[in-house]
């Protein structure tokens, strides 16, 4: 019998294998490295959205379908940065890529467009299901 006041001791829990600490972290420096490469990603969207036009590279490819390929690609990105958050990105893209065609009326050279607010949400919504999808291994 134990006495008064003492408490059974407890089984102590097993150490972590070392594959499980290198998969942990594997998994921490991938997410680190996919949260840096969301927000470089977003920069880059600001930089390039406020500069005059003649500055831009030429891809080729038309106005629309960049925006879509930019968009998706930030959806993407930011949807495996910040999994399980779906529909939160999707929702705070969408309204990035809006704020940045309002603030094109304001910079000389720049246009913003509803045409290319709509390829940014579609890109976004795209990019986002995407990381979805791959997340849950579908």
């Amino acid at each position: 019998m134990q006495a008064a006041g003492r408490t059974a001791p407890h089984a102590p829990e097993p150490l972590p294998r070392p594959a499980d600490d290198a998969r942990q972290h594997d998994g921490t420096m991938m997410l680190k490295a996919a949260r840096i490469a969301a927000w470089l990603l977003g920069l880059a969207i600001i930089v390039l959205s406020m500069v005059p036009t003649e500055l831009l590279p030429k891809t080729g490819i038309r106005l629309n379908f960049e925006h879509f390929g930019v968009f998706a690609a930030a959806g993407f990105v930011f949807g495996l940065a910040y999994a399980r958050r779906y529909g939160l990105i999707a929702i705070c893209l969408v309204i990035f890529g809006g704020a940045i065609e309002t603030i094109q009326l304001f910079v000389p050279g720049r246009q913003g467009r509803l045409s290319d607010f709509a390829a940014d949400a579609l890109g976004v919504l795209y990019g986002a299901v995407a990381a979805r999808t791959i997340a849950r291994g579908d």
